[in-house]
């Protein structure tokens, strides 16, 4: 309307030489009426008082345009006195200047004093140091301070307000059509292809044909952990759950010290597994794995035989029957990733083993059944899910199943999650006074009980005298402690271990992954386990648990609706 109306008049200007402001507002109602004033040069002067009510009333109150009231207030300059009616309304610049006191705006009010003659200007200096008759205090102190600021530029000759601007900014005038391109050879009005330059290896993840890593020859001597690829076993649920009630053996060979030594620990397993017929050698998961409050020893190993490399959709099936029938009360899970995927492999440590999971170019089939095993496993409640940096690892697994329509992003998919990134609490049994043996606690009591209007109580505590020497009573304590350290030092703290983590940054996207990567890849997320047993021997216990809220054994997990008859 605004547009149309403006280029109506501009084509005809001879017709509408003179605008009656009433009847234009009337039409096109007070927000276009505004737009149109610097447009049209419409003098606000010609409105009548009622609406100017209706204008300033839109202004002030639905739009609240405060820079549009004062330029309407301006328009009908000069006057004698800022108390003067404007046009006939109720509306004066003393109200104006109020209005903008109430806003506390200082460009507002410096825009508001920059146009005023001097008399107006020393009028409005005076209403704004106006003080209090019943206290004499000022009335407003922002105005006051304000107003003394604005003074000391007036005496130094400073301008009020730089770079003033006029009461109606005038619309700029639309930009010229931009000249037609006269015709130029091809070469400078197509840009040639640019070469991209990329360093050695870096698309290497896009590639499609399988390569083995490649040692790192005159760097380092060949060593077979580090270029030989992890050996591929399948996974026997049912084995396993022998294994762990000890009803089998396994190999002797602990992946710590794999991972931390140079020797051929491929050639250890192997003389390891041939040596299990011995009696002296058999040793079971349930004797290495020493239970404290269904987690493992702060001293626990992790056998090689334990770790379990998992790339097809059978094996992953398997690994859902294992924790279907024997579910842990804790698991340890760790993601590890190389650009452009967004997780390459994810790692899930029990107690007495490790599963490394592949995420890299697997099939539908596949990645459904792994998003159906991490939905199993975030959803139970009774297995408590420990993470190091759990929002980090949440946005790559919604990243990892994005494209399958499959997202961990909602409430109802996560419980009974520990971030052993996050600060936690010790509590500590401390010795304290008692409350009543105490100045302040007697005082303390003394407003309980006026509070409560108890007049026993209040009797009671005042006329029982203080002991000489206050009583005192066992209380416990709680203390922050960490928060937002290293993997590495917490290990180095509560383990008294140096953490190996000099293969977090190798490639993770080359199949197949080394010995050294897999073994890597286990005891990371098996350290969790231990670290968390670790800090709950020493009392230090989370702060918070994801995904869990307060309840009893009568109150349903808050994800489930409320079963009425429940």
């Amino acid at each position: 309307v605004v547009d149309i109306i403006e280029e109506w008049v501009l084509l005809h200007q001879e017709s509408f030489s003179r605008i009656d402001g009433t009847k234009l507002l009337e039409v096109v109602g007070p927000a276009a009426f505004v737009k149109l004033i610097p447009r049209l040069g419409i003098g606000v002067q010609s409105v009548q008082p009622e609406d100017l009510e209706v204008l300033f009333h839109h202004l002030s109150e639905e739009s609240r345009d405060m820079f549009g009231v004062i330029r309407i207030g301006l328009s009908f300059l000069p006057v004698d006195s800022l108390s003067d009616s404007l046009g006939g309304s109720s509306w004066s610049l003393r109200r104006v200047l109020k209005l903008i006191e109430g806003r506390r705006s200082e460009h507002g009010l410096r825009f508001f004093l920059a146009h005023l003659t001097p008399e107006l200007l020393m009028q409005a200096l005076s209403a704004l140091r106006e003080r209090d008759l019943d206290t004499g205090l000022s009335r407003n102190p922002w105005s006051f301070s304000f107003s003394l600021c604005v003074e000391a530029d007036v005496r130094k000759g400073a301008p009020i307000l730089p770079n003033l601007p006029a009461v109606w900014p005038m619309h700029a005038p639309p930009a010229p059509p931009r000249p037609q391109l006269a015709a130029v050879d091809e070469d400078d009005e197509v840009p040639k292809r640019q070469r991209m330059w990329l360093t050695d290896g870096e698309l290497m993840p896009f590639s499609m044909t399988r390569r083995r890593p490649q040692p790192l020859a005159g760097l380092a001597p060949p060593s077979q952990l580090r270029d030989s690829s992890w050996p591929q076993l399948a996974f026997d649920p049912d084995a396993a759950l022998e294994e762990d009630r000890g009803e089998r053996t396994y190999c002797t060979v602990d992946a710590y010290e794999a991972l931390g030594s140079e020797s051929n620990a491929v050639a250890l397993w192997n003389a390891g597994n041939a040596d299990l017929s011995t009696k002296e050698n058999a040793t079971s998961h349930s004797n290495l794995v020493e239970q404290v409050e269904a987690l493992p020893s702060p001293s626990a190993t992790l056998p090689l035989d334990a770790i379990h490399f998992v790339d097809s959709a059978q094996g992953l099936s398997h690994v859902l029957t294992f924790f279907q029938q024997a579910a842990p009360a804790y698991i340890g899970i760790d993601l590890e990733w190389s650009d452009p995927q967004p997780v390459s492999i994810i790692q899930i440590a029990t107690p007495s083993r490790a599963f490394v999971l592949d995420c890299v170019n697997r099939t539908p089939l596949y990645m459904s059944v792994l998003h159906y095993l991490m939905d199993y496993l975030l959803k139970r409640e009774a297995t408590t899910k420990l993470f190091f940096g759990f929002p980090h690892d949440l946005v790559r697994l919604n990243m990892l199943f994005g494209p399958l329509g499959r997202t961990f992003g909602f409430q109802d998919y996560i419980a009974s999650v520990l971030d052993l990134y996050t600060q936690r609490v010790r509590r500590v049994q401390v010795r304290k006074p008692r409350e009543e043996d105490t100045p302040l606690g007697r005082e303390m009591l003394m407003g309980e009980a006026l509070k409560a209007e108890d007049l026993e109580e209040i009797a009671r505590v005042g006329e029982e005298p203080l002991p000489p020497y206050p009583m005192e009573e066992y209380s416990e304590q709680a203390f922050t402690v960490g928060g937002h350290q290293s993997l590495s030092r917490l290990v180095d703290t509560y383990l008294g271990e140096t953490l190996n983590k000099q293969y977090r940054v190798s490639n993770w996207n080359f199949r197949p992954l080394s010995t050294l990567q897999v073994l890597y890849a286990a005891t990371d997320a098996h350290v969790l386990l231990r670290l968390e047993a670790a800090m709950r021997k020493e009392k230090v216990l989370p702060q918070r648990t994801w995904g869990v809220s307060y309840r009893d054994s009568q109150q349903p997990a808050w994800w489930r609706p409320v079963d009425p008859d429940c």
